[in-house]
């Protein structure tokens, strides 16, 4: 990672521990208000530090949690609620004085001339990827009005605290003298995945909480999270799929299709969601899947089942146009989206549900790579087959015109035939023998058809035979976990049909 100004790690570390002029806080927990610390934030003064240095020196500072130690490095403000807490942090820290109120972060722009427009390139630190429209459509930045802005030259490196008691950001240059105070070291604490494989499971983020399967068990298995903000656009939603997190070939790590749509937790503000993205260190998950829940939304109508899914007959234009409800959705796509059977040219039996639900009339596209994977009641409830990308706070909304259950069948039968490709693809790699693919294929296969005549009663036997399969065979454990792909897929479907369709239809 490009780093100016860089110095030699150990030369930081003496320059810590000998200089007078360098003062640090307390490391203050953040995390949900309910005993789950998610990471420690410390302000360290160090009056006209270069950026180069403070990053060395947060790199190469420790705090001890829980018999381990945890390395530091420049806070990454990915999310709304991680910026407030570290900016108030930071405005309100003894020993600013006068105009020597900023603290380095962890952005920086890239490359390191300047021809570049001031906006472009910025990255974080600690391989947390991209910042604002690199990212993606949305992504959160807070940035004071005109800035970035390269108003003393070549500015190529995140401060924040320039324009106090107002909080947001500002591009400086590393060797700024008159206004850097010092700079915040940011302590990510890793979640112990054996908590996670438990009944209880484990809070990842304030949000979402996770139940990794039993076989995870041993004690240096640790999950490590980062928290993303992402801004929707309204006249997306039932319209335009949504990419993110974009590398240098403009190619998205994440793809979020158009049936899938923010929800405004207040209606006076723009509709947000959240992108958790997880990454096991030290283990796979081979087989069954990872229970999710969500509570974004307080009192999300997703709480209660029997509550009848209607379209709301006076919608408000801040949510989307035809809201069932508001139930929000369990979305989760794998790190590499080429895994994600919803990743591939569309076969000719599946144009018709793409014009539905993308509103792309031509013969051949490319579906987004997530995917809806909710299975149950609660704030919501799903399964998904490992980590990765968990997107939070998201409903399934269809394009203007198309009736709720027009959508809810069109999107069935795609999910339908995704889960023939599962079962396909478990076949293919050898996870399951002729005879197995046999069976399962035959359950899929009579759900696909009982469902296209409207029987859904049969449609739900096939898919609890299908369920019932899946746990009675021995399905060889791969990298790749097609028992939990083949599962989830099949627990969603289930859901989908029982609390969608069926009561829409009557």
């Amino acid at each position: 990672m490009m780093k100016p100004n860089v110095r030699a790690t150990c030369a930081t570390a003496l320059l810590l521990s000998l200089s007078p002029l360098l003062a640090s806080a307390e490391p203050v927990p953040y995390g949900d208000g309910k005993g789950n610390v998610f990471a420690y934030y410390e302000v360290v003064l160090a009056p006209a530090i270069l950026w180069g240095d403070a990053n060395d020196a947060a790199n190469a500072k420790s705090i001890p949690y829980k018999n381990k130690l945890i390395q530091g490095h420049l806070a990454t403000l990915t999310s709304k609620e991680e910026d407030d807490f570290v900016e108030n942090l930071g405005a309100t820290a003894p020993g600013l004085s006068g105009d020597r109120t900023e603290l380095w972060v962890g952005g920086f722009q890239s490359p390191t001339d300047c021809p570049a427009p001031p906006a472009s390139g910025w990255q974080w630190v600690n391989d947390e990827g991209p910042i604002g429209g690199d990212a993606g459509p949305g992504a959160y930045t807070n940035w004071h009005a005109g800035e970035p802005n390269d108003a003393g030259g070549c500015e190529q490196n995140l401060a924040i605290g320039r324009f106090l008691p107002d909080l947001g950001w500002n591009d400086e240059g590393s060797a700024i003298d008159t206004r850097i105070a010092g700079y915040v070291v940011e302590y990510d604490v890793p979640v112990d995945a054996t908590t996670c494989a438990t009944a209880e499971g484990c809070a990842i983020t304030k949000d979402e909480h996770l139940t990794l399967p039993p076989n995870i068990t041993n004690p240096g298995d640790v999950i490590g999270v980062t928290t993303y903000t992402f801004a929707d656009d309204p006249g997306r939603c039932g319209n335009n799929p949504l990419p993110l997190f974009f590398n240098s070939n403009k190619i998205p790590a994440l793809v979020i299709p158009s049936y899938l749509c923010a929800t405004a937790k207040d209606p006076n503000e723009p509709a947000y969601f959240i992108v958790v993205k997880t990454k096991g260190q030290g283990f796979d998950i081979p087989s069954g899947t990872v229970g999710v829940e969500d509570n974004f939304l307080d009192g999300n109508a997703a709480d209660k089942c029997d509550k009848p899914v209607t379209v709301d007959p006076d919608p408000d234009p801040i949510f989307e146009r035809q809201v069932t409800v508001r139930q929000a959705v369990v979305v989760w796509q794998a790190a590499d989206a080429s895994e994600m059977h919803e990743t591939r040219l569309e076969a000719p039996g599946l144009l018709g549900v793409s014009r539905l639900l993308t509103g792309v009339p031509v013969p051949q596209v490319v579906l987004p790579g997530a995917g809806e994977f909710t299975d149950g009641c609660g704030s919501s409830l799903g399964s998904v087959r490992n980590g990765s990308y968990h997107v939070i706070g998201m409903h399934i909304g269809f394009k203007d015109g198309v009736a709720v259950l027009d959508g809810y069948t069109a999107l069935t039968s795609y999910k339908l035939q995704l889960l023939q490709m599962a079962i396909e693809s478990a076949k293919n790699d050898n996870a399951i023998t002729k005879a197995q693919y046999n069976q399962l294929s035959a359950h899929s296969n009579d759900a696909a058809k009982h469902f296209g005549q409207g029987l859904y009663g049969p449609t739900l036997n096939d898919l609890q035979h299908l369920d019932d399969t899946i746990h009675k065979i021995s399905i060889v454990p791969q990298p790749f976990n097609h028992e939990g792909d083949m599962e989830m897929r099949t627990l969603n479907l289930i859901f989908t049909i029982q609390n969608k369709v069926v009561p829409l239809s009557k």
